[in-house]
């Protein structure tokens, strides 16, 4: 049975491969509809740079520019589309199975997933991010997709997560996964 208080955004469950709680992506309608107008200016772009490179009677020099600027201008169009798409339908998994957590961001039918050994898993808590948003993890983090105010220590670093949610339901998803496994604090 999923559960999702009311004004929640996340939902947990017992699933097949363990306890699972699902949060969305972030969802910011600034960035939405900036991203939707760059997809729009990107569209026009690359018909309008296609055309021009099949049809055009440009030289050798302005065709090999202008098939290098297609090339990078439609990877620049595909971060667009995939940030729309993870912002529109995407989803953040944390699964926590008998020996390790796993954390899996899934975006239709494709997804990522990173799993950590609970052994090495400590200090699970909600640390607000407060990074510069003028750095390459605060570009990420308004974008949403960057880490989140959940937080835990793997090794040397710091992982993050849960985008989508902020603090106060952060808190109620570490008091869950808190209370089925033990997360030891730093230096136990």
């Amino acid at each position: 049975m999923n559960i999702a208080p009311q004004g929640r955004v996340s939902r947990s469950r017992e699933g097949s491969e363990g306890f699972e709680i699902s949060m969305p992506a972030k969802q910011s309608i600034f960035v939405g509809a900036t991203v939707g107008a760059a997809l729009i200016g990107w569209g026009l772009g690359e018909v309008f740079a296609a055309a021009d490179l099949f049809f055009g009677t440009g030289d050798n020099g302005s065709v090999s520019w202008l098939t290098v600027w297609l090339i990078a201008w439609t990877c620049g169009g595909v971060f667009l589309m995939y940030l729309q798409f993870w912002m529109l339908i995407g989803r953040e998994l944390v699964i926590l199975k008998p020996a390790t957590l796993l954390i899996r961001r899934e975006l239709g039918g494709l997804d990522r997933s990173k799993e950590y050994d609970l052994l090495r898993v400590r200090n699970l808590r909600v640390a607000p991010t407060s990074g510069s948003s003028y750095g390459w993890s605060g570009a990420m983090d308004f974008l949403g997709l960057g880490g989140g105010p959940i937080a835990f220590d793997y090794g040397s670093r710091t992982v993050r997560l849960g985008s989508g949610v902020q603090d106060d339901e952060a808190r109620e998803i570490v008091t869950k996964l808190s209370s089925r496994y033990p997360f030891p604090e730093m230096g136990a």
